[in-house]
């Protein structure tokens, strides 16, 4: 009976050991990408974005998915302000009154794609992208 709870105990000592060196899992990270595709610009899935990356990247990517597959379609929020302009695109190129409007873009400010959707490298298939939003950050130097 005396060795069944010193085996017992040390059973239970050396789980708990191996227990403490795992890591807990992060849920920030786990939340940073979405299941499924996303949208990507100047590489990024949304947060902090400076204007020259922005003017620098200005079509659309698509991760997550495919490789190949490309963004056909998306509105866009730009939030100046306080003020929201929405425009739409059928291309995944940024136009150029979306450009235009973007330059006017002040650190602080947001901007958010909707509604957007892809092609498969096949060209038939669509999928629904994720997007999450991007703020206006100062210009690294």
């Amino acid at each position: 009976m005396k060795n069944n709870i010193k085996n017992l105990l040390l059973a239970a000592f050396i789980i708990l050991g191996m227990c403490s060196f795992v890591t807990a899992p992060n849920p920030e990270a786990a939340a940073e990408l979405p299941g499924g595709a996303f949208l990507t610009i100047a590489g990024k899935f949304g947060g902090d974005i400076s204007k020259k990356e922005i003017f620098k990247n200005q079509e659309l990517g698509v991760d997550g998915c495919a490789v190949g597959s490309r963004i056909f379609t998306y509105t866009i929020d730009l939030n100046k302000g306080g003020t929201i302009s929405t425009f739409k695109a059928e291309s995944n190129v940024l136009t150029k009154e979306m450009l235009a409007k973007m330059k006017e873009l002040n650190t602080g400010d947001s901007f958010e794609f909707k509604k957007i959707k892809a092609y498969l490298p096949n060209g038939k298939d669509m999928v629904d992208v994720h997007s999450k939003k991007f703020v206006v950050v100062v210009d690294p130097v």
